[in-house]
């Protein structure tokens, strides 16, 4: 895969409503054997992805006038083929971060859409809190695959995926999902590939 033009910080409207759209960390196209690719990536520390689904419904649901709670249903069908009670454990981030990166591959022309959260360690990190974010991960590619025991292991990419799509998010979009770590902890010189590339 070939790097072609990256964007940091790039705005991505993945529905009709107004109000917030998707800030993606970093967006990239890229060409593979299979095409043009998008790259979506979302950097962590060790900060949660957001509150849950079902977190962030409720709370929307105590605002009449928001549009929230039918983006969250429409994503949730979208993205999941599921419905808010379904999936309310699962990471809300994620949700909406997986379907910008699916309708940005749609707006750049791209065939595939690779969604990649970017795993920052450093000294000042909590490790309890990495750990929960790993796991917050493997349940919501577990959701999306149907698999019990998905391996999304640094360094590999997972899918593609097939999601139900609607009129913002495509469905003919392959999707792949991927991590990355980067450790500041080791002096330069000992850095791994697998510690040092972007997957």
């Amino acid at each position: 895969m070939s790097l072609c033009e990256a964007w940091p910080e790039a705005i991505v409207r993945f529905d009709p409503f107004k109000g917030e759209a998707r800030n993606s960390d970093l967006l990239a196209h890229a060409l593979c054997s299979r095409g043009k690719a998008l790259i979506s990536v979302e950097a962590k520390a060790d900060e949660t992805f957001n509150e849950t689904i079902g977190k962030s419904y409720d709370a929307a649901m105590k605002r009449p006038e928001s549009n929230a709670p039918e983006r969250m249903r429409r994503l949730a069908r979208a993205v999941l083929g599921a419905d808010i009670g379904e999936v309310r454990d699962l990471r809300y981030q994620l949700l909406y971060g997986i379907a910008a990166a699916l309708s940005a591959a749609q707006q750049h022309d791209a065939t595939i859409a690779i969604f990649v959260v970017h795993e920052f360690i450093t000294e000042c990190i909590k490790e309890i809190k990495q750990r929960k974010n790993g796991a917050d991960l493997d349940d919501f590619v577990r959701n999306l695959s149907r698999d019990r025991n998905p391996r999304l292991d640094p360094g590999r990419l997972l899918g593609p995926f097939g999601v139900p799509g609607n009129d913002h998010i495509p469905k003919d979009v392959a999707l792949f999902i991927g991590k990355a770590i980067r450790d500041t902890r080791l002096p330069r010189c000992s850095l791994s590939m697998r510690d040092d590339r972007v997957y």
